[in-house]
């Protein structure tokens, strides 16, 4: 069975329609800034950094070929000269290589990444789309639910009027009595 409400105020309806406007309208502004900043991970992944990474790979393969040419040369001068050893021309050639490699690294990071951080913004904004559903319709039509409650109320009030005060059985002043007769 449905519980009636208490109602004391017509006002308490307008009131809370209010409420429920402003609610709505900050939910929506909320919506567009969280959808905004959600957007921006992948911004970043996909402008950014697929294009970095991809470029220093190019730039550490190209040292890695200068510092393989560079220990070439090196060890082709060494072979007259056995002092030379050519340690910094190795050390650039293993600096060089593990470049390479982080390089490589990254940008597979990324591309998981763009595929990860796609998958993830979708799956967010179908749940903002969902809300915006909700407010669109359920927040909407109770919105007209309190618009039309509180225009009912204010016709009923309105057609019954004044109501007359009733008084203590017995005891009302100016109206006829009615005694038995005899």
């Amino acid at each position: 069975m449905a519980k009636q409400a208490q109602l004391t105020s017509i006002e308490v309806l307008q009131v809370l329609r209010a409420e429920l406007i402003k609610f709505e309208a900050a939910v929506r502004e909320t919506l567009v800034s969280i959808e905004i900043t959600a957007t921006r991970p992948l911004e970043w992944v996909e402008h950014e950094r697929s294009r970095y990474w991809p470029k220093q790979f190019q730039q550490a393969s190209d040292r890695l070929s200068e510092s393989r040419v560079a220990l070439d040369r090196c060890e082709l001068a060494s072979a007259t000269d056995e002092r030379r050893y050519c340690y910094e021309e190795r050390k650039a050639l293993q600096r060089a290589k593990e470049r390479v490699h982080l390089t490589e690294d990254k940008v597979q990071a990324v591309r998981r990444w763009r595929v990860l951080l796609r998958k993830e913004l979708d799956e967010f904004l179908v749940q903002t789309a969902r809300t915006r559903l909700f407010l669109d319709s359920e927040v909407q039509q109770a919105i007209a639910s309190l618009r039309n409650m509180s225009e009912a109320l204010d016709r009923y009030v309105e057609q019954r009027g004044p109501q007359p005060t009733s008084s203590p059985v017995g005891g009302s002043e100016g109206a006829p009595s009615q005694e038995p007769s005899v």
